[in-house]
């Protein structure tokens, strides 16, 4: 699947799973999310703004230009995740899960 300019705006989901994605200009804002996985995907150009997850895990992912502002994660878990230019800003992250991340040209700030 390749997804392009996808936005949700005070939106609540359960159950996303995203397998062998390519997803281009995503943006979630206001955002209540559970149990949201991304698997086997390329994300670009992305970002949660004012957005509450529980349990959101890429593994196996590329990611390029994704950031993640006033955002509340609840078990956030990377594997096998590239990460160049990944942002976390003014960000609360309860029980986080990294292994075999890769950051590259990215920032933390206000965790």
């Amino acid at each position: 699947v390749t997804a392009a300019n996808i936005t949700f705006i005070n939106a609540s989901l359960a159950n996303v799973i995203h397998l062998n994605v390519s997803m281009v200009n995503s943006t979630y804002i206001n955002v209540t999310s559970a149990n949201f996985t991304m698997f086997e995907s390329w994300v670009s150009n992305s970002s949660f703004l004012n957005v509450t997850m529980v349990n959101l895990a890429f593994v196996n992912v590329t990611a390029m230009n994704f950031s993640f502002v006033n955002t509340t994660l609840f078990e956030h878990t990377l594997v096998n995740v590239t990460a160049n230019n990944i942002t976390y800003v003014n960000s609360s992250i309860m029980g986080i899960r990294f292994k075999n991340v890769s950051f590259i040209n990215s920032s933390i700030m206000g965790i």
